[in-house]
């Protein structure tokens, strides 16, 4: 017990740095985007409101795009678990304690994983640390990637619990866990679950391979059943995973074939992939570098890499990890090499972006060779001629940074970084080796480099901005706006309005940052704000060079068409010219435009005014999963919101067919008289898909119980 409580303090200690800012926003040190305000703090402040003002989950949200199924989207955190803690705690403290805690349950799975291996303590507390501070999750953190960063840090617990049920150790409740961790990720972040299935799969076979080989020799019968054995535990462990979240899944599944997600081209899909001169980020850490470019692994991992090469005793009984950084980098760099193209094609991994976001394998790999080299040094496994190794491999690093300061990269600390770790690490080993340092003296100092190089590279990514600098952005037109009466939506051309902001001030968007967008709804708004859409894009409208301040300037939207998505009012950092759009005023460096062709939210018009001007006037109520209206027929009652499956027209009190308005906005036929009409939102696929992940909870619940 004491050693455990003694690893969970070492693993805790080097995320002290960030404990002075948790009632802060991490944003990157170089840019004035971060996710954890563009999507994630939205989402969180909707769930909040919709609790504390109606008691209600919601499951369809109106802040941005004119609605969209929120219970659907991977991003609305509705359904991870741990997740909930930003819907009581302050915010952004919730969501900085949520990366602390995946953080240290990272390194503890990345520990425990290695103790499994047979890695002593003092090794296997290396691994952990180098895993929780690997600077390429900082980098991430630092824009917000917290659902990515959340799913990452379960990789290691399912490879042990992988790793236990290919051994058959512990009872039934025990063989589940796999599915049990891999459901936790697909979950938190969907994407980074393909790829930790896939390493699941891949460590699985690897694994069963090299007990079956020594099964051949006494028996082909017994390693095909062996074989035969593990397909079938492999699609069980999957199949149990996708039940346990097909809360998730299955909506998800619908929505992707609806958005603009499934018609993404290969040239979207290999977006921000490495260059070969990104490659040098190996050996030349990047203070303050685009997360997806980040990719250095601390000195010690670099030495630990050299060396098991070095050592073909080491090198053979860790071959996994070291093919797992080789593939994991030849995947990363998508578009500069050939086979990026066909590999990114394959079912699932069609679906993915961004491909050196797979190098959490790579870093992953790193840490355990980290804990490898430590190990192998505490067993006096390491040749001493190897001394050899380690010169040569700083002599070169020296040589290439002083190299490349000499024609004209400027000597910076960044090129000198490395190399000082590396003579550290070197003179370190070497001490040790030859017994003139004592062994847990070493593992001190080790502990202590390891969390300056990894941790300072790292730390050094992020920025802290107050609540005050955050909301200020758009603040000023934004509590203008939320002053004014009725319901109705703000578009702007060149994001004047920060999603967070609108949140905050409780405004609801045309525009929107997504990346799971309607394809009726991108080619609606094509038309409408006149800005060409072309290939995949997170933003809409999309803004060609990303930068919103310029990119759409030429474009005049149509206020007609506006007007029908609700749109009273158009903001914008640089003035329109538009018919329909009358200024109202400057608010900061902002223009704020009334839409004269506005229409509300919910509108009858009679069959005969084909142009909708002669409108009857209606009273309506808009809830989370709910709009109420009451209207005097005869007409066409329209809701203006996006249509979608699942939303269902009630007639005073009786089901009705729902009619579709300009490709894209619900609405519904009434007869003469007067009616009281029900648009509520009941998704089939999510009642089932709550069916089935009850069900496969409650039986995991019902084995581990019996477990214990």
């Amino acid at each position: 017990m004491k050693t455990k409580l003694l690893v969970i303090l070492l693993l805790v200690l080097p995320l002290a740095a960030l404990f002075p800012y948790l009632s802060m926003y991490p944003y990157p040190r170089y840019s004035e985007f971060s996710d954890l305000t563009v999507s994630h703090l939205p989402n969180a402040l909707y769930v909040r409101n919709a609790l504390a003002t109606w008691r209600t989950i919601p499951l369809w949200s109106d802040a941005i795009l004119s609605g969209y199924p929120f219970y659907a989207n991977p991003l609305s955190g509705l359904w991870y678990p741990p997740g909930w803690l930003t819907w009581v705690l302050p915010l952004p403290l919730a969501f900085n304690l949520l990366v602390v805690l995946h953080l240290l349950i990272g390194g503890l799975g990345l520990y425990a994983f290695l103790k499994s291996e047979g890695v002593s303590d003092y090794a296997a507390l290396i691994g952990g640390v180098s895993f929780e501070l690997m600077p390429k999750i900082f980098g991430h953190y630092a824009y917000g990637h917290i659902s990515l960063i959340y799913a990452v840090c379960w990789t290691p617990w399912l490879l042990r619990a992988e790793k236990q049920r290919l051994l058959k150790q512990g009872s039934a409740g025990a063989q589940i866990f796999p599915a049990v961790f891999l459901s936790l990720m697909l979950l938190a972040d969907v994407r980074w679950a393909a790829y930790a299935a896939i390493l699941m799969l891949v460590y699985s076979i690897f694994s069963a391979c090299g007990r079956s080989y020594r099964t051949i020799a006494g028996s082909l019968q017994n390693a095909l059943y062996m074989y035969g054995n593990w397909c079938l535990g492999m699609m069980l462990q999957l199949a149990f995973a996708c039940l346990l979240a097909a809360p998730l899944l299955l909506p998800l599944v619908q929505f992707i074939s609806l958005s603009t997600r499934s018609q993404m081209e290969i040239t979207d899909q290999l977006a921000f992939s490495l260059s070969l001169v990104m490659l040098f980020g190996l050996l030349l850490p990047k203070f303050g570098a685009y997360a997806e470019w980040l990719i250095y692994p601390g000195g010690l991992s670099l030495l630990a890499l050299i060396t098991i090469l070095g050592s073909a005793q080491i090198r053979k009984r860790y071959r996994f990890w070291l093919y797992a950084i080789l593939v994991s980098f030849m995947l990363s760099l998508g578009s500069f090499v050939p086979f990026g193209e066909y590999i990114f094609k394959l079912p699932l991994l069609n679906l993915l972006r961004v491909p050196p976001r797979i190098l959490f394998i790579a870093f992953m790999s790193f840490s355990i060779l980290n804990a490898c080299l430590l190990d192998t040094l505490i067993r006096r496994q390491v040749e001493k001629q190897k001394d050899v190794l380690y010169v040569a491999f700083i002599f070169f690093v020296v040589c290439l940074s002083v190299g490349l300061s000499f024609i004209g990269w400027s000597a910076k600390l960044e090129f000198f970084w490395l190399p000082v770790q590396l003579i550290l690490l070197s003179l370190l080993f070497s001490g040790w080796k030859r017994c003139k340092i004592k062994g847990q003296i070493a593992a001190s100092i080790l502990y202590v480099l390891v969390i300056l190089d990894m941790g300072i590279v790292g730390f050094v990514q992020i920025r802290y901005r107050s609540a005050a600098e955050v909301f200020s952005e758009g603040g000023a037109v934004a509590n203008y706006l939320s002053g004014l009466p009725g319901v109705f939506r703000v578009y702007s051309p060149s994001y004047s309005i920060p999603q967070h902001t609108a949140a905050m001030y409780g405004l609801r968007q045309a525009d929107g940052v997504d990346p799971m967008q309607l394809q009726s709804y991108v080619s609606f708004m094509e038309k409408t704000t006149g800005v060409p859409v072309s290939g995949y894009s997170v933003t809409l409208p999309p803004f060609e060079s990303g930068n919103p301040r310029n990119d759409n300037r030429g474009y005049i939207p149509d206020a007609r068409r506006l007007g029908l998505l609700n749109v009273c009012y158009v903001s914008s950092v640089y003035e329109i010219k538009a018919d329909g759009l009358k200024f109202v005023g400057k608010f900061e460096d902002v223009f704020l435009y009334e839409n004269i062709f506005c229409l509300p939210r919910v509108w009858l018009q009679r069959a005969n005014d084909a142009t909708g001007k002669n409108l009857v006037k209606v009273s309506f109520n808009v809830f989370p999963n709910k709009v109420f209206a009451e209207a005097s027929g005869p007409g066409l009652l329209v809701l203006s919101q996006v249509d979608y499956p699942g939303w269902q027209v009630y007639v005073n009190g009786e089901q009705t067919q729902k009619v579709t308005v300009e490709n894209l906005l619900p609405g519904v036929i009434l007869p003469e008289g007067k009616h009281h009409v029900v648009f509520v939102f009941r998704p089939v696929l999510l009642y089932i898909g709550l069916g089935l992940g009850g069900l496969s909870w409650a039986f995991t619940g019902f084995l581990v119980l019996r477990r214990r």
